[in-house]
């Protein structure tokens, strides 16, 4: 409205839609035929209607001519009050004919009716005020807005405080939704040149969770008062267990949650549940004895030491380890045991073994361990080579006898399978020992003659080519696993030629024996 106002108060000469520029053609005309017509368009005095009038004719197109005494009529402009709007005045046919279709006026086109000073001015007014009430909404809005945004930030803030974070870490966390896509693409980068420089099974390893290790030796403290539920947890973290929640149902089926008894214990991670259950039950070695079998110990050295430390007699225990089909269904490596004997299999270790346990719990306490330690060994290039994991076995004991020295375990294992891809018979000395079975006997101080390697016996491996018909003692997992897979090699000899126990290997004969000569030395014996 107020826009309105102010154009109908100053003529606008340069649009065809304007007040100005559309009455301004009418004024001019008037001032013309000033003689025929009044500026404000009304007709003349009275005494003029009394003349006679003629039509003339007009020209197509021209004025209709005024008669004539309305020439002489003086012809002053009528003063329109100040302030106020001059009086519309009625075009004539053909003015009109000039003037633009009111359908097709722009938005300068005045509204038709006159409008006095007095209501433009209301107008503007009410329109200055709905604008600034317009404004004031606005304003209202944008501050609501902003105290929503506050109470939302505050309200953030205290969750964050409630959960522990400082204002620092607060702004740090406010920084991670930028940084977090820079991350990921970084990271997306280094995991696709990982891949391309490792390969795609050694980045699927990176990712893997660590494998629960077997067959390790820990130390745990149970405090008293601990629940049984407290207990399991306690034997995950260190190790002994890989599922506490399992551990518990163990003990819920065999009705011992409440008879676990805290102490210090020396327990063998992987080891049998029902088993770790029922040494938890028998209490710290102040209620249990402990056992320890060596590396490479016998059959009959096992018994002779399960007598000494837990009171089994040590016939009891033979009898249970020379009945290996008792035990066949449980632990399938014992198919095809050589003389139904568990050599090889009671695994060398360190045991907590419950007061009051008998020969048979004493036995399935070292095979567990044994199927424990042997559970990751490879058998694939003994198949290859045309061995059965009992045969592994075998070999492993060997090494066992023969080294002591870890780094020579798989070079140990090449001569053997040099000798047997060959056919030429191994003649290994501990086979020998093993033969004659002589317990008595200080191979230290009467080391073994010719006259030894004549023992008739399955077991000498001078006489007979190929492996030995079973085990000769309880070999640990290291001496099974350089069996498994032996050193590429091509020696066919080893001779003891160091006080530490390191042995010489030779490929051909003429090494073999200057490393002959060498042992003598060493030991004195020329």
């Amino acid at each position: 409205m107020a826009a309105r106002h102010s154009r109908e108060n100053t003529p606008d000469t340069g649009s065809r839609g304007g007040r100005g520029g559309s009455f301004a053609d009418s004024d001019s005309t008037q001032r013309r035929q000033s003689s025929q017509q009044s500026p404000t368009g009304r007709q003349a005095p009275q005494q003029a209607r009394k003349q006679p009038t003629t039509r003339q004719q007009t020209p197509a197109g021209a004025l209709p001519r005024q008669p004539q005494q309305a020439r002489k009529q003086p012809t002053t402009r009528q003063q329109t009050p100040a302030g106020a709007l001059p009086r519309q005045q009625t075009p004539t046919r053909r003015q009109a004919s000039r003037l633009p279709d009111p359908g097709l006026a722009d938005h300068r086109l005045p509204d038709p009716k006159p409008i006095n000073n007095k209501q433009a001015t209301a107008q503007a007014a009410q329109q200055a005020a709905q604008t600034r009430r317009a404004q004031m909404a606005a304003r209202k809005n944008t501050a609501k807005a902003k105290q929503r945004s506050i109470r939302a930030v505050r309200t953030r803030d205290a969750a964050e405080r409630r959960e522990g974070l400082s204002r620092g870490e607060m702004l740090k966390r406010s920084g991670r939704s930028l940084l977090t896509p820079i991350i990921a693409i970084v990271c997306l980068v280094v995991l696709s040149g990982t891949a391309f420089f490792l390969g795609l099974p050694k980045l699927q390893a990176l990712f893997k969770p660590p494998e629960f290790v077997s067959g390790v030796e820990v130390e745990v403290y149970i405090p008293e008062g601990s629940s049984a539920r407290q207990i399991a947890q306690t034997l995950k973290d260190k190790g002994v267990i890989a599922d506490a929640s399992e551990f518990l149902s163990v003990c819920r089926s065999l009705a011992v949650t409440d008879s676990l008894k805290p102490g210090r214990y020396h327990l063998v991670s992987g080891m049998p549940l029902d088993e770790l259950a029922a040494l938890l039950v028998a209490g710290p070695p102040d209620n249990s004895n402990r056992l320890t079998i060596p590396e490479g110990f016998t059959v009959e050295q096992t018994a002779a030491r399960v007598e000494e430390a837990c009171g089994i007699s040590a016939e009891s225990f033979l009898a249970e380890a020379n009945n290996a089909a008792k035990y066949e269904a449980d632990y399938s490596f014992l198919k095809g045991c050589y003389n139904n004997s568990l050599e090889g299999f009671l695994y060398p270790k360190t045991y907590q073994i419950p007061l009051g346990a008998d020969a048979q719990y004493v036995v399935r306490t070292l095979l567990n361990q044994f199927s424990i330690e042997t559970q990751g060994i490879d058998w694939g290039f003994a198949e290859s080579r045309g061995l059965s994991a009992y045969d592994v076995v075998v070999m492993g004991s060997l090494i066992e006898r023969e080294t002591a020295i870890p780094e020579e375990r798989e070079l140990v294992a090449s001569v053997i399978y040099n000798r047997l891809r060959n056919g030429t018979a191994l003649q290994i000395d501990a086979t020998i020992v093993y033969a004659l079975n002589d317990s008595e006997r200080n191979y230290s101080e009467r080391p073994l003659l010719y006259s030894d390697l004549e023992v008739n016996s399955p077991y000498n491996t001078y006489k007979n080519v190929g492996l030995p018909p079973g085990p000769i003692c309880s070999p640990r997992a290291l001496s099974i696993q350089a069996a498994a897979k032996p050193a590429d090699t091509s020696y066919y000899y080893y001779v003891l030629t160091s006080l530490e126990g390191y042995h010489t290997f030779c490929t051909t004969l003429e090494e073999f024996n200057a490393a002959q000569a060498e042992y003598r030395r060493v030991f004195g014996l020329d």
